[in-house]
């Protein structure tokens, strides 16, 4: 079951508030230029918490940073680089 929201994602949620939890946002690339792997692909990185299917409405349809755990660090991914696994977000607050 994938959740559908019934309107767009609001200007709030497209910026980083507290720990990010509620990012929704479009960067996809780690603070160190790494592309972001997508959350539901298992390579290189085979994780099996965070998908799409086990977090709904955490927006993990696509390969963006987020924060579906709470990490006080704010939004991160895997990242497609096989010899590194999860960094934070290239994002400021203001993102």
């Amino acid at each position: 079951l994938k959740f559908i929201s019934a309107s767009p994602p609001s200007s709030m949620d497209m910026c980083i508030i507290e720990n990010g939890v509620d990012y929704r946002g479009t960067v996809a690339k780690t603070a160190r230029g790494r592309t972001c792997q997508e959350w539901s692909s298992q390579r290189p990185h085979s994780h099996d918490y965070f998908t799409p299917t086990t977090h709904p409405r955490a927006g993990l349809e696509k390969n963006y940073c987020r924060n579906p755990d709470g990490d006080v660090n704010g939004p991160w991914c895997y990242t497609t680089d096989p010899r590194k696994g999860e960094f934070l977000a290239a994002l400021s607050p203001q993102q």
